[in-house]
């Protein structure tokens, strides 16, 4: 049965697509070969598939699989989408035979499937004329050069540490550290942190990360700490007792332009061409006057009055 359904799906997808490049296409929408600009492709394509004298060619097969958003084909990818580019060229055939292309249903889906080509065609064209500049670059660093993680590098703590869950458990792990036990070895005895089993060891954590999982005074002593300098007891916010031993400080920085110009451009160019799409997208629906009423659709009835509910026979049990 579950074959059969994905069968079903399969079939409906490949009639709508195929329909839409057919003869019986509705005139409000002109076949992709009428566009004045859109130039003949080159002569020396590979052809990868063929029925009779219809041709799949690499760049036609390049179209499909930028269309499905996929990577560039594989062998294998390539071999399916061959397959169903032959599939879809036979059954489409066979329903033009069967005159299904006529019912009202297979029309606006045709009609549909063309125009979201074109759709794709116009979104394709916006990003492509979608410019960003080196001003815009270096307008963007300014701005955000102490803010944002592609510029601004935070600075980060090294540490080991070992947690306990009361104040004499941590002070008695201190004194034997101070007498010359090894810190990590004490943490994988005595510390119920998750990192006990690794020595506590913790390192070039982000200070906002210090902060977050061992609190603010944690933070403020590592901070105040010289490298190999001692630190605690000290209570973290959720009561538990930390005792810890400066290990590294590497300072934040912000990176120079031109280390990260070209990630920015890319964050740049992406923002650009999304905000163009958007743009023009709600200006065509404002010209337009554009509305949606799905509110109707999920409309729920009112709910019946105690005088209704009275009047309902009872459900047999």
């Amino acid at each position: 049965m579950f074959s059969k359904t994905i069968f079903g799906i399969t079939l409906l997808i490949l009639l709508v697509g195929m329909m839409a490049c057919s003869s019986d296409t509705p005139q409000a929408t002109k076949p992709m070969s009428d566009l004045k600009d859109q130039p003949p492709g080159p002569q020396t394509e590979q052809v990868i598939a063929k029925i009779g004298d219809k041709k799949l060619t690499s760049e036609q097969l390049e179209w499909i699989s930028r269309r499905r958003g996929g990577p560039p084909p594989s062998p294998r990818a390539t071999h399916r989408m061959a397959e169903y580019w032959i599939d879809i060229e036979l059954l489409s055939e066979e329903a033009r035979k069967n005159k299904l292309q006529h019912s009202e249903k297979a029309k606006f889906m045709a009609d549909f499937g063309v125009k979201e080509a074109y759709a794709n065609a116009m979104v394709e064209h916006i990003r492509e004329n979608a410019k960003v500049t080196e001003q815009d670059i270096q307008d963007y660093y300014e701005k955000n050069k102490h803010t944002s993680s592609q510029i601004a590098e935070p600075p980060r703590l090294s540490f080991s540490h070992i947690r306990t869950k009361t104040l004499e458990s941590a002070q008695a792990a201190l004194e034997r550290i101070k007498q010359g036990e090894d810190i990590n070895e004490l943490a994988k005895e005595l510390s119920v942190y998750h990192d006990s089993k690794r020595g506590g060891k913790v390192t070039n954590l982000i200070e906002r990360a210090v902060k977050t999982g061992y609190g603010r005074a944690f933070l403020n002593a590592l901070q105040a700490a010289s490298i190999g300098q001692l630190i605690g007891p000290i209570k973290t916010s959720n009561d538990f007792y930390e005792v810890a031993q400066l290990e590294g400080k590497q300072e934040g920085r912000v990176k120079p332009l031109e280390e990260v110009k070209e990630q920015l451009r890319t964050t740049l160019l992406y923002r650009t061409q999304n905000s163009s799409i958007e743009e023009r997208l709600d200006a065509l629906k404002k010209k337009e006057n554009a509305e949606i009423f799905i509110e109707q659709m999920f409309r729920q009835p009112p709910p019946p009055s105690p005088a209704e509910q009275l009047r309902k026979p009872n459900r047999p049990e």
